[in-house]
């Protein structure tokens, strides 16, 4: 290991044979070379440790959990050994790009107001072939927003400063969606933001949560409802069942049997509880809340959304587009012939 690395790149690992080498090589070929790259085994029981020590680089620095404690446990003993200014994270299954590190270095040391940065990432699946993208918002004050709504950081293109990750670090309480949880926190009292680089390639594959098992994908639902209610709080919101319930659809997309005239209601608080705090931009806020309004009017079956919408309280002319009203006016005449 060299001395005092600009940056520490922790990469957990558990049962990660499969994709841990292409991971490892990818840090290794950084065309920025000033880093460790801390590597936690947590109990994995396949050869992953045998892939990993195949590696010789005096920048790696392997350590082990010896019994399998969990990805957060293992994550928070990675900032309390890391070594370095920076600290960069990497799931054992994703793909560095090789100007990573390189591109996230260079905005911290130039941009003091940030606390961390994250970006765009390619996804592959098993075999490593590209399928999609994912896009993140790169505008800090917008990202402050969205996190009253959803995650808006992918968690593998995150590098923050790690006095910073020392101060807050990941909750147990938050197990499965620890990484919004963290965001969610650090944004109360520094900005982070999402640069606008592609930086990792993020593999999809059965082991996902978002895809695993139905009883994982369930546990990350209620931590996600728990995160939501907290950010609710932060507006003074009413803790009630309905709140619950449309806040986490609205995070999802997926809307529950709820009425619009709920979904309206709950809108409006937000909007008015947040011009009253002045937690979020209010620009930024108002936007987006009206954004969400329309994707609920897109999703209803009844005749009169573009009144709807219109005549909100939420409506402002310069927060919509002409694409959505004319979104809009397809899908009010659709919903006319159809009733």
């Amino acid at each position: 290991m060299i001395e005092r690395p600009k940056v520490t790149i922790l990469v957990p690992v558990y049962n990660s044979a499969a994709y841990v080498g292409q991971a490892i090589k990818s840090i290794l070929d950084q065309t920025f070379s000033n880093f460790e790259l801390l590597i936690i085994d947590d109990g994995s029981t396949d050869n992953s440790l045998e892939i990993i020590n195949s590696f010789q680089d005096i920048r790696i620095r392997l350590l082990s959990n010896g019994l399998n404690k969990g990805l957060t446990y293992t994550r928070n003993k990675g900032i309390s050994e890391a070594f370095g200014e920076y600290l960069a994270f990497l799931d054992s299954d994703d793909v560095c790009d090789l100007n990573r590190i390189s591109i996230q270095c260079d905005f911290l040391d130039n941009n003091k107001a940030f606390a961390g940065c994250g970006g765009h990432a390619i996804i592959i699946d098993e075999n490593g072939q590209a399928t999609g993208k994912i896009l993140t918002c790169t505008n800090a004050t917008e990202i402050k927003s969205k996190l009253f709504f959803q995650n808006t950081f992918v968690n593998s293109t995150m590098m923050i400063r790690t006095v910073i990750a020392k101060e807050f670090r990941f909750s147990s309480s938050f197990e499965l969606a620890e990484d919004y949880d963290l965001w969610a926190r650090i944004s109360e009292k520094h900005t982070l933001t999402n640069l606008d680089k592609f930086l990792i390639s993020y593999r999809i594959h059965n082991n996902n949560i978002s895809i695993g098992s139905d009883s994982k994908s369930e546990r990350l639902k209620v931590f996600v409802k728990i995160i939501l209610k907290h950010r609710r709080e932060k507006l003074n919101f009413d803790s009630t069942q309905i709140n619950d319930d449309i806040h986490t659809a609205l995070s999802s997309n997926s809307f529950s049997e709820y009425s619009l005239n709920d979904y309206h209601t709950f809108l409006v608080k937000a909007h008015q509880l947040n011009s009253k705090a002045g937690l979020y931009n209010t620009v930024h806020f108002n936007k987006m809340v009206l954004d969400y309004w329309f994707k609920v009017l897109m999703k209803s079956k009844q005749k009169n959304i573009l009144s709807s919408f219109i005549y909100s309280e939420l409506f402002e002319f310069k927060h919509c587009s002409l694409k959505q009203l004319r979104r809009l006016i397809k899908k009010s005449i659709k919903n006319t012939f159809q009733a």
